[in-house]
């Protein structure tokens, strides 16, 4: 049985031996057999797979998104299906940019319009996109929603962009051990106000990093099932696939 809030650990013995020396198993990113390298003490970032690159998270995502759309270990994953990726780097975009029906895409900021194309890459501001409803199967987000100011805006227009039984696979900084979302800032007037220390996480279009709002808890699972999600929080723990750690939490969203 498993009950929340769900308590903090330390590293197991396995998990001190993937810090140490990576692991070997399969890659639920690029689907090959592959080395994990070093953990190190972030096992939710790093033991990058050294075939596609992919890190323990995105391999998370990889392996449900292999669960949704019925995939087995092995092999890329090649579907029909409309899906909507909100970033165009990395192991996991690199992996499914073969799809006839993949779309890419990342956010440069308000100078730019939903739809503009900028560098070669197609801009969205996921609070207000320029695409039809029910247009996608699959919307992947990947530690996204923390940095927009007003998420469940966002998280409205995502379920707007979703076919009927649609799915939003994503991960977020989570608080399994809390209730409430901690908002750290928030934009009034035009203007960054912080309630708290600034946190910035990296960003491959942004030297500086990127701020947090927010860092999520159960009253996020609350607040989509009001937008009209059924919400699965998928808590992951594999060898096999490489995953490791207290945080393998990826969210499952379903369009009602």
């Amino acid at each position: 049985m498993r009950i929340y809030p769900i308590a903090d650990r330390n590293l197991n013995r396995l998990e001190s031996f993937t810090s140490r020396y990576g692991f070997v198993g399969i890659c639920s990113v690029c689907g090959l057999p592959s080395y994990f390298g070093k953990f190190r003490d972030n096992h939710r970032e790093l033991g990058y797979c050294i075939l596609c690159k992919a890190s323990n998270r995105k391999r998370q995502l990889g392996f449900v998104l292999r669960k949704l759309l019925n995939f087995g270990d092995f092999g890329k994953i090649t579907s029909d299906k409309q899906i909507l990726n909100a970033e165009a780097s990395g192991g996991l975009h690199h992996c499914l940019k073969h799809n006839v029906n993949y779309v890419s895409c990342e956010y440069f900021g308000r100078k730019y319009k939903s739809g503009d194309i900028v560098n070669g890459i197609l801009n969205v501001d996921l609070a207000h996109s320029h695409f039809e409803g029910n247009a996608f199967d699959v919307v992947m987000t990947s530690d996204v929603f923390e940095h927009i100011p007003d998420p469940y805006k966002a998280f409205k227009e995502i379920y707007r962009i979703l076919k009927p039984g649609g799915v939003h696979i994503f991960t977020v900084p989570f608080y399994q051990t809390g209730y409430f979302d901690e908002k750290r800032a928030e934009i009034m007037d035009g203007e960054v106000i912080h309630h708290m220390e600034p946190i910035y996480h990296l960003d491959p279009l942004n030297p500086d990093g990127i701020l947090v709002y927010n860092i999520f808890s159960l009253e996020m699972l609350l607040k989509l099932a009001q937008l009209g999600f059924r919400t699965t929080m998928h808590k992951l723990y594999d060898i096999r696939y490489g995953i490791f750690g207290n945080n393998g939490l990826v969210f499952e969203s379903k369009k009602i």
